[in-house]
């Protein structure tokens, strides 16, 4: 009985995620949700400008319908008081950098132009949300001790500024990565599954209850927003994302598994970093044709397709990696 209750669970929430999308969709288009496409970016994404954007609203919304319906469907879902207020701060920051990307979207839709919230005005409101999270952390008794593999740190007020550094990181790196079709929803798919393996692992029901919304999202979201996309997430979906992946590795206690997890991330903004050095280092010269990485693939001929195909594969491979690592060590 349990198997067929799995079953319907899975058809009904494929269904009513589906049929959101196409209600949204022309919705979006009707509003004149367009994406504006930055002049310093590809030639080739000029044919881009005017897909409807602020998908991540849509993302949002089939995680938030996912998370209810796993909680209705599975109600002998016992969850201790320590899970249930980590449900309530993975909640606190997806939201709050999905407000954040929102606002950003939003702007660059009035503007008509890629120019949304200053970076001095975003990195702000990022810090304002760490901040919060980490009084909020420890409001709720929360270990400051940060785990590397078996030996534990303990960073005693350090925690604070570790927190807003692990947040700042993800969500530039995930904002980053969001360049091409399909190419973040692709890196972060294996994240998510791993994220669900190392939650079962540390039998946290609430990290793996969200990571499976999650991955049920994302995996919709490919039908339309995969090569040629019919719908781009925007800063409101790769924000969120990046909050996502902060906030999993420290409710689990392994920011540094995300070296490894996300190392698809990790280069996508080393090659930013490296191409500005090379710049002013050499006076003009350019170490990659175009930054982040993946527009230097896409300039070297490779199709945005096949590119996000290669980084799911790079980022499965490193999440078993890292998983075994875990297992191992």
């Amino acid at each position: 009985m349990n198997n067929i209750l799995v079953i319907i669970y899975f058809f009904l929430i494929f269904i009513l995620m589906i049929f959101s999308y196409f209600y949204l969709l022309p919705y979006l288009k009707k509003l004149k949700f367009g994406q504006s496409i930055r002049k310093e970016g590809p030639r080739s994404h000029y044919i881009k400008s005017g897909t409807p954007t602020i998908g991540g609203i849509i993302i949002f919304i089939t995680f938030l319908l996912s998370l209810f319906l796993f909680l209705v469907f599975f109600k002998n879902l016992s969850f201790t008081y320590s899970e249930i207020l980590d449900l309530i701060l993975i909640l606190f920051v997806m939201i709050g950098y999905f407000i954040i990307g929102l606002i950003d979207d939003l702007l660059i839709i009035i503007k008509k132009n890629n120019k949304g919230l200053s970076p001095l005005l975003k990195f702000s409101l990022e810090l304002i949300i760490s901040i919060f999270f980490y009084f909020l952390y420890l409001y709720f008794n929360k270990s400051t001790k940060v785990s590397f593999f078996n030996l534990d740190i303990e960073l005693f007020f350090l925690y604070g500024p570790f927190i807003c550094l692990i947040f700042t990181s993800c969500t530039n790196a995930t904002n980053l990565t969001d360049g091409l079709d399909g190419l973040l929803s692709m890196s972060i798919l294996p994240v998510i599954v791993g994220f669900i393996f190392m939650g079962m692992l540390f039998g946290n029901n609430s990290v793996v209850i969200v990571s499976a919304s999650m991955l049920i999202s994302i995996i919709i979201f490919l039908f339309f927003n995969f090569s040629k996309a019919k719908l781009f997430m925007g800063d409101t979906g790769s924000l969120m994302l990046g909050g996502y992946l902060g906030v999993m590795a420290i409710i689990l206690n392994i920011p540094f598994m995300l070296l490894i997890f996300g190392f698809i991330f990790v280069i996508e903004t080393l090659s930013v970093i490296l191409q500005v050095y090379f710049f002013k280092r050499t006076k003009g010269k350019r170490l990659f044709k175009m930054s982040p990485i993946h527009h230097h693939l896409e300039l070297s001929g490779f199709k945005e397709a096949t590119i996000a195909i290669l980084y799911f594969i790079i980022s499965t491979i490193c999440v078993v990696v890292g998983v075994v690592l875990k297992l191992v060590i």
